[in-house]
């Protein structure tokens, strides 16, 4: 059970710090936060 909890995890946060990062530099975005902590929640 402990490994689906950190797979759920990792499957979700990688691909949101990779949409964060890729999108932070657009005006025009999806995520419109520039900071870290604000851009990922909105990612996730």
């Amino acid at each position: 059970m402990f490994q689906f909890i950190v797979a759920v995890l990792l499957l979700t946060l990688i691909p949101s710090h990779i949409l964060w990062l890729i999108e932070r530099g657009h005006e025009d975005g999806i995520i419109s936060a520039k900071s870290y902590f604000p851009g990922i929640f909105e990612a996730v």
